[in-house]
């Protein structure tokens, strides 16, 4: 876990994917961070890179949040 000031980098968690969910599908995050947009991930997609990501030593995967509230 990395803190910067009132920033807090950590690494995803299962329970994360919840909430990674709601951003993969968000229209204006689509629009920003892929080439391309409109295209929807579903939970079952979301498990299986997480899965992936979790057996890869060479990979890391990280959630960043507010320090103090945890958002």
């Amino acid at each position: 876990m990395f803190e910067l000031g009132s920033v807090r980098l950590r690494p995803m968690e299962k329970e994360d994917l919840k909430l990674w969910h709601v951003w993969e599908n968000d229209f204006e995050v689509m629009m920003w961070s892929r080439s391309r947009p409109l295209n929807m991930a579903n939970m079952a997609q979301l498990e299986a890179r997480f899965d992936e990501w979790s057996k890869d030593e060479n990979s890391l995967h990280f959630i960043v949040e507010l320090a103090d509230s945890k958002e």
